[in-house]
């Protein structure tokens, strides 16, 4: 339905604009002539992340066509951090989003456990539907890790509510819009450097800042 809406309103004559996550990884053979096609379509592209930019330019187009808007989260809840300061947090991590299979959970719980046992006690806090929970939740029991697990949450002032119980948001593969979400309620984010095998978000993680 995109490729015909967007076919008329060009023989109408009038701009088309397309708001994607765009390229999140070099590609070619057919998937790129059908992508670079459709693509081609819009008057611009309204780009995620500037990585998507960059394999933009890289398979062959302007980048005048190009605008990097990145992606954005609505209705955050006012966070009164004074009765419950970033210092005065518990000693937690955590995130949220789907628990799935390409976010790699296990290597976090994993984390948990090596920096249990050399004295480092954390509290770990997933918040989320998914089909990996029962996994989940069994290799926590297994390896003695206090781990909660919150279940969904959609209401701001519950998403609110988590930020403000942990000092860091921790997801080690395909992280996405939540890394938009962390940083907005000021929450730093931990990630793997896999670029191609994150979401576009992954661009307004700075390391060191």
């Amino acid at each position: 339905s995109t490729w015909i809406s967007a076919i008329l309103v060009r023989l109408k004559r009038k701009p088309v604009f397309f708001w994607t996550m765009g390229w999140r990884r070099p590609e070619s053979g057919l998937k790129k002539a059908i992508r670079n096609t459709f693509y081609a379509i819009a008057n611009q592209l309204m780009l995620y992340g500037d990585m998507g930019k960059d394999l933009g330019i890289k398979q062959g187009f302007s980048a005048s066509k190009i605008k990097v808007v990145y992606n954005s989260v609505t209705d955050l809840e006012e966070i009164d951090w004074s009765s419950n300061g970033i210092a005065k947090k518990p000693d937690a991590i955590g995130a949220v989003g789907r628990l799935n299979e390409v976010k790699k959970l296990p290597l976090l719980l994993e984390a948990v456990s090596i920096l249990q046992s050399r004295g480092i006690n954390l509290k770990l806090i997933l918040a989320g539907p998914g089909p990996e929970k029962e996994k989940l939740e069994a290799r926590a029991s297994n390896l003695g890790i206090d781990c909660f697990f919150w279940g969904a949450i959609y209401e701001p002032e519950e998403i609110a509510k988590f930020y403000k119980n942990v000092k860091v948001t921790v997801i080690p593969a395909a992280i996405g819009l939540t890394a938009i979400q962390s940083l907005a309620y000021g929450v730093p984010v931990i990630t793997d450097d896999g670029d191609f095998d994150h979401g576009p978000e992954v661009d307004a993680i700075v390391s060191g800042l």
